[in-house]
């Protein structure tokens, strides 16, 4: 957060010394920094400035105080010559200089000229030599501004920034260049961070995460335009006056930032998902359709009908009242529309109760469809007024509910001849079973020389005992199956529960070399559940964990509360490919390895979902590749 931080601040700044940049390019280029050299520069920015020095200097001449003039060119950074109009064209030399002696050309020729031609007002002017002044002519002043600004003036300080521009004029293109570059790679450092942290299901929370996407449109909008005029405003007088840059800076830094913000915050509801969903405009309208549902449910279908006919009554009869009207002022004979008006209200009346009769069966019909969808396989429809097409249908669904009632009472009497045969078979099966698991305990205990007979009791006992583990499956499973098993719900604390039954298979994981890691909330969590049942569910994970995680890998289990409800969560890498479907896997006698190389039944998984719904609560399984995932989830208990 702190690295997008800074860079978005680089962006800023970035984007105001670029904008500053360009302006001052922008006004160079007005003033032509790159076509002309220094000098020529330096007269035209200083030109309103030079003007203001000769009209002085020439208020000077006019009062005949010459040495005055003198004076004042000889404490500012310029001099003045004067010539007559055409004096560079006709004449030798100027009429009148304030160059102190003789002034070779080079001064001159390191000093940026200002021309200006003006004449003189007063009634007695003075005599510059053999020359008169006249006030009927007009005469040429020319200043030199020494351009290396020895004294402190008011042309100092201007004249010494304008050279600065021009030795920077180049420098500042490349200054602007950067900056540009450098903007458009922090911008797009900002979209791909924050289109990152929004596909990583990281919480992205900025100042304008809250704000609907149409809304943050309009602000984001007439910000831009704001800015765009306030731009505008500062350029009227084009970029020959140096005055537009600080508001292009500011408005522009203002225009890149809300630019920036405004697609990041873009690239992540893009990046999330449900851009439109977080409108005005779609809340609107699915608060309108949330309303049309509640009238549709809250109002009969007869009460909805007659409002629609009302309202389409309501529309025929205010164009009807347009056509009288018209009519009337056409002035012609009233009889035929008083005719046609009462054909038009008898029609209506009888339409109305066509309608209403119509909308009625349909109510019947579609309660009817409801209550079977609903699982009410012995509702019937009463046909009794209906016709055509509609006594069809209604026939056609009660045939359908019959149909379905007959179907379902054949399933669920197989259901429970399966599970009966299943039972009794089981029961019937585990009497010669312990018989034949005790003497092949005896068996295994008794000496004897012959080690082959050994070897051959420790085999009976070993899958005899295996066998009584499947019959006493098949048996819980049965009972889970059909709700037979009684269930006594009270409070339980799950942590400790897992705890408990981690335990349990501590010494079997480490023999795996399985590394087991447990996370719970630091508070505990409590449900309603069957200890017993719940111990059996953690007990069959927990053992399809040890017989099916691939050696040496990581086993996750974690406890997590959302919602009011507690997850317990079992992950680990199984040792097989998983090309089973989850919900194949929850049925029973399925097992991950389909080459049954290994010791189960298939019944683990089934039992536990099984138990797991008993309690109240509820079991998904999810593959991904070689992992897999069984996540419980129950009530928490408040």
């Amino acid at each position: 957060m702190r690295k997008r931080g800074f860079v978005f601040l680089l962006y800023a700044l970035g984007f105001a010394v670029g904008l500053a940049c360009a302006g001052l390019c922008l006004y160079m280029a007005d003033n032509f920094f790159y076509t002309m050299d220094s000098r020529s520069v330096a007269a035209r920015i200083l030109y309103d400035r030079g003007v203001t020095k000769v009209r002085e200097v020439r208020d000077y001449i006019n009062r005949g105080d010459l040495a005055g003039a003198k004076a004042y060119c000889d404490e500012g950074n310029f001099d003045v010559e004067l010539w007559l109009k055409n004096g560079w064209s006709g004449e030798e030399g100027p009429i009148w200089s304030s160059f102190g002696g003789e002034q070779d050309e080079p001064d001159k020729a390191g000093c940026a000229l200002i021309k200006e031609t003006i004449g003189f007002y007063s009634q007695k002017l003075p005599a510059i030599g053999n020359y008169t002044l006249s006030t009927e002519e007009e005469y040429s002043f020319y200043l030199y501004i020494d351009l290396k600004f020895p004294l402190a003036d008011d042309l100092k300080q201007p004249g010494e920034g304008v050279l600065l521009l021009y030795r920077l004029r180049y420098w500042l293109i490349v200054a602007a260049a950067t900056c540009l570059i450098l903007c458009v790679a922090c911008f797009a450092y900002l979209m791909v961070s924050a289109a990152n942290k929004a596909a990583g299901k990281e919480t992205v929370q900025g100042l304008l995460a809250g704000v609907p996407f149409d809304l943050l449109t309009l602000l984001a909008t007439a910000g831009a335009a704001a800015c765009c005029l306030y731009i505008a405003r500062g350029m009227v007088h084009r970029f020959y006056s140096a005055a537009f840059v600080p508001p292009l800076i500011a408005g522009g830094t203002l225009l890149g930032v809300l630019f920036a913000l405004y697609f990041t915050e873009l690239a992540v509801r893009v990046r999330q998902g449900g851009v439109l969903r977080r409108t005005l405009v779609y809340t609107l309208l699915c608060g309108i359709w949330r309303g049309c549902v509640w009238l549709a449910g809250a109002v009969p279908a007869a009460g909805i009908t007659v409002i629609a006919y009302v309202s389409v009554s309501i529309l025929e009869m205010t164009a009807g009242s347009l056509i009288l009207d018209n009519v009337a002022r056409s002035n012609r004979p009233a009889t035929p529309i008083r005719q046609a008006l009462l054909l038009w209200g008898a029609e209506k009346v009888l339409l109305f109760i066509a309608v209403l009769y119509v909308a009625y069966i349909c109510k019947r019909l579609l309660r009817a469809g409801r209550a079977m969808a609903e699982g009410q396989e012995d509702y019937r429809v009463d046909t009794s007024g209906m016709f055509g097409g509609f006594r069809e249908h209604g026939e056609n669904l009660n045939s359908l509910g019959q149909g379905i009632s007959r179907a379902v009472a054949e399933r669920m009497k197989s259901e429970h001849l399966k599970t009966e045969l299943i039972t009794n078979v089981s029961h019937d099966l585990k009497t010669p079973l312990t018989s034949i698991i005790n003497y092949a305990e005896l068996i295994c205990g008794e000496k004897t020389e012959n080690g082959r007979i050994e070897e051959y009791a420790e085999v009976l006992f070993r899958q005899s005992g295996r066998l009584k583990k499947l019959l006493e499956d098949l048996i819980e499973a049965s009972k889970a199956t059909t709700g037979s098993l009684e269930v006594n719900l009270e409070p339980c604390e799950v942590g400790v529960l897992l705890t408990q039954a981690v335990g349990e298979y501590q010494q079997r994981m480490e023999e795996k070399e399985l590394e087991l890691i447990v996370r719970q909330p630091e508070e505990p969590v409590n449900i309603m559940a069957d200890g017993r049942h719940l111990w059996r569910v953690f007990d069959n994970l927990l053992n399809n964990i040890c017989k099916y995680s691939r050696e040496c890998s990581r086993v996750f289990l974690s406890i997590e509360v959302r919602e009011g409800r507690a997850f317990i969560v079992f992950r680990n890498m199984s040792k097989y490919i998983l090309d089973i479907p989850p919900e194949e896997l929850e049925e029973r006698f399925v097992r991950g390895d389909r080459s049954r190389n290994m010791e189960g039944s298939g019944l683990g998984l089934s039992i536990a979902k099984s138990l797991t719904q008993l309690q109240g609560g509820g079991m998904e399984i999810v593959t991904d590749g070689d992992l897999f995932k069984v996540i419980l989830n129950f009530e928490i208990l408040t």
